[in-house]
């Protein structure tokens, strides 16, 4: 039965075995190489990436390296926005709050 299934659908298993193979290699690459020099190209991202990473956590979750013009320009946004949207902390994510519908006096 398996192999009937197959050999009617020999196309298709064809282009997903060749699919897996693709995608195995791919990773396999990268796995392989972590022993390996990396290509200077990867070597500079991964650079910018920690350095990044460090300068982030040492602002404590703010903006950094920002220019005087930028702060100036978020500070006259988040009022823009607080005049549109009537007020709040516009820079935390917004709270829901959902009213537990009676659906029996709706019945009624």
């Amino acid at each position: 039965m398996l192999v009937r299934f197959l050999i009617g659908n020999a196309g298709t298993v064809r282009q997903a075995v060749s699919i897996q193979c693709r995608r195995q290699i791919g990773v396999s690459a990268v796995v392989l190489q972590k022993g390996q020099k990396l290509e200077p190209v990867q070597q500079l991202y991964l650079n910018k990436l920690r350095e990044y990473a460090s300068k982030s956590k040492a602002a404590d979750g703010a903006m950094f390296e920002v220019s005087p013009k930028t702060e100036k320009d978020m500070a006259d946004e988040i009022d823009r926005l607080t005049k549109l949207y009537g007020g709040g902390d516009m820079t935390a994510f917004p709270e829901f709050k959902f009213k537990e519908v009676d659906f029996d006096a709706v019945a009624k």
